[in-house]
């Protein structure tokens, strides 16, 4: 699976959205793991800009916090809406 927080969005600031979206939902990070099927540790890597996300990850934390993201090239006119 290809890896984000290259391109455009560091890997700090998408871990800062991961965490927003955890503790929006009031859950810890022991709690999401366990919801997406991987270790705390890494959702703390992830959280702390020290490891890429893949999209898989990434959609199975979206669908647990209920937040959304797109992702799109403006100049070619492509955007993917993850739900």
């Amino acid at each position: 699976m290809p890896d984000i927080g290259g391109g455009h969005m560091s890997r700090e600031k998408l871990g800062a959205f991961i965490r927003h979206a955890r503790e929006s939902q009031n859950l810890t990070q022991e709690q999401l793991a366990e919801k997406t099927g991987y270790a705390r540790q890494t959702i703390s890597r992830w959280e702390q800009g020290d490891q890429a996300i893949t999209v898989e990850a990434l959609v199975k934390i979206l669908k647990v916090t209920r937040m959304q993201v797109t992702i799109g090239d403006k100049e070619a006119k492509v955007c993917i809406k993850i739900l």
